[in-house]
């Protein structure tokens, strides 16, 4: 596993906490907003299952099994994608507010991007599909993201869903 933290430059500690990881490699620099900063991740990314999260989200306890095992079993698939849960950190610790499962895949291949339920984070895509979709537009300040899902679903890419939990946002 490789992990890569792309840092906007921030003052508040986050390069004195990552350098307690010396696993971890990163970069720390001023960027042109967050499609700049996952496009700094993907083209540094030597992996061949690529995913991403944002400074608040995580990864659901054994996600990276579940995608590796969904991918093992279906290796010409090109995107592995789970469900997701949105949480809020309380007193007594995370409360799970909602819980959505990614698309269908017959529809999703098909193009379809379901405004609910199509969710970006939950999924790893193969490099292969990356290079074969581009990087995210950075002249969005918000919705890139749903750009880039829409132009994923264009490109009618072989998906594997795991009916299991592997992103909390």
């Amino acid at each position: 596993f490789e992990h890569l933290v792309i840092d906007s430059g921030s003052t508040d500690g986050t390069v004195d906490i990552l350098d307690e990881y010396p696993e971890l490699d990163y970069i720390s620099e001023p960027d042109n907003g967050i499609y700049d900063a996952l496009n700094k991740g993907l083209k540094l990314s030597e992996g061949n299952l690529i995913g991403w999260l944002n400074a608040d989200d995580k990864y659901a306890k054994g996600a990276f099994d579940s995608f590796v095992n969904a991918y093992q079993q279906n290796p010409t698939c090109n995107l592995v994608a789970g469900d997701c849960s949105t949480f809020i950190t309380t007193e007594n610790g995370e409360q799970e507010v909602s819980r959505r499962r990614f698309s269908s895949p017959e529809s999703f291949e098909k193009g379809k991007v379901d405004h609910s339920g199509t969710i970006l984070n939950t999924c790893l895509l193969t490099a292969d599909l990356i290079n074969r979709v581009g990087l995210f537009d950075d002249n969005f300040q918000i919705g890139g993201d749903r750009d880039y899902l829409i132009r994923i679903a264009a490109s009618q890419p072989k998906l594997t869903r795991i009916d299991e939990l592997v992103y909390k946002y």
